[in-house]
């Protein structure tokens, strides 16, 4: 028996994805007509499909939506790429930093505030969208099988409406 067979063979059962079970079955009965908790799961399965196409690049969802943004929206500033994803200022500060250090974003002066930064991509950033979005389709390819072409549209605007409101 080699090391990982001892290692497994000392484990409890594992379930699906490496939770481990309880001894005992537990009922989530109380939880499974829940649209929140089901919202919940869902998007914990989806962040781990993320990072398993996603994590060869080293990118997290927020720094994939944030590449995107820039590609998309010539001149854009940090302000205006922090209010459209919702995420505060400070937060934006150390992404764009993060993104800066891997050679990926560059800031430059406004032309219209000097006070102000532009975000552009790097070459090597526009390179690595352009994987990125490839990886990306094939995401959203596995993701349309699961749930089904024809359920696709409907869940898009649902999770829209309520993003919305």
């Amino acid at each position: 028996m080699n090391k990982n067979e001892k290692m497994n063979a000392q484990m409890p059962e594992q379930a699906v994805r490496g939770v481990r079970k309880s001894r005992r079955e537990v009922d989530i009965s109380g939880l499974e007509g829940l649209l929140g908790y089901n919202l919940r799961r869902a998007q914990m399965v989806e962040l781990q499909r993320f990072a398993s196409y996603f994590g060869p690049y080293d990118i997290r969802p927020v720094q994939y939506a944030i590449l995107t943004l820039v590609d998309s929206n010539p001149g854009l500033n940090q302000s205006q790429l922090g209010e459209a994803l919702d995420v505060k200022r400070a937060n934006m500060v150390t992404l764009i930093n993060e993104l800066e250090g891997r050679g990926l974003v560059g800031r430059m002066p406004s032309a219209r505030d000097r006070r102000s930064h532009t975000l552009e991509l790097t070459e090597k950033g526009h390179a690595l969208v352009g994987t990125l979005r490839d990886v990306q389709a094939k995401l959203e390819g596995d993701l349309m099988r699961q749930v089904g072409a024809d359920n696709c549209d409907q869940l898009l605007d649902l999770l829209k409406k309520l993003r919305d409101s």
